[in-house]
């Protein structure tokens, strides 16, 4: 998946832009992808997300959770994807 279709991916989910964990999961991709994991600060995804840094914490605890609930998230995406394509075909092979 490239990172167009993860951004979008993750941008498009129904709650990412109502739920503060949805758009803290924008914020952080858009970060970690111009600044990669270890120059993102939870501080930049807070201002980015304009939601709170007590919001942040409720919803995944730390930094390290956050970057693992943006892991976490892609990847059940990446799976729908692929499950979504594999059962639109009658042989999985032929892909």
């Amino acid at each position: 998946m490239t990172r167009a279709a993860q951004r979008t991916t993750v941008a498009s989910h129904p709650t990412a832009e109502r739920s503060s964990r949805g758009r803290g999961l924008v914020a952080a991709l858009a970060l970690v992808e111009t600044q990669g994991v270890a120059g993102t600060t939870i501080e930049q995804v807070r201002d980015s997300a304009g939601i709170s840094i007590g919001s942040l914490y409720h919803h995944f605890g730390n930094r390290d959770g956050l970057v693992a609930g943006l892991y976490n998230d892609l990847l059940a995406r990446y799976r729908a994807a692929i499950i979504a394509e594999l059962g639109s075909r009658e042989d999985a092979r032929a892909l």
